[in-house]
């Protein structure tokens, strides 16, 4: 156990040389990282570029689209006040088809009971009619 392991490691490179060695493999990799991170840097800002066109290109259909919905809810919310008043004036004019409706039973009542005295009124001539002398 005494013994020196260390001397017998397969780089025959001094500590120095392979810890600078290290330094520089590890250079190598931030700047190929670095690379990686600038490449995807341009792609981003590309992909954002193209979204802003599109977003131009399409921000006028969706704002006249907005308009037209707007407009197709004042519409619809005029519709609705107008289906309201018309349901008030059914009321009303219901109402008054019930009033006409106990009206014309009562004339109804009225006329039955009017052919009733007319029907004896005629039995009463008839019957004067044959007591009087015919001349």
């Amino acid at each position: 156990m005494g013994e020196d392991r260390t001397r017998d490691l397969p780089d025959a490179r001094s500590f120095e040389e392979r810890v600078l060695a290290e330094f520089v493999a590890q250079r190598e990799f931030n700047a190929q990282l670095l690379d990686m991170v600038q490449q995807l840097n341009a792609r981003l800002t590309t992909l954002e570029d193209k979204v802003e066109r599109r977003l131009m290109e399409t921000r006028p259909i969706w704002e006249a689209m907005q308009a037209q919905l707007n407009d197709v809810q004042s519409r619809l919310i005029s519709v609705e006040a107008k289906v309201d008043d018309m349901q008030e004036q059914l009321l009303h004019i219901d109402s008054k088809v019930g009033s006409i409706d106990v009206q014309m039973g009562e004339l109804a009542v009225e006329l039955l009971s009017m052919r009733g005295d007319n029907r004896g009124m005629q039995k009463r001539m008839v019957r004067l009619e044959k007591l009087q002398p015919q001349s």
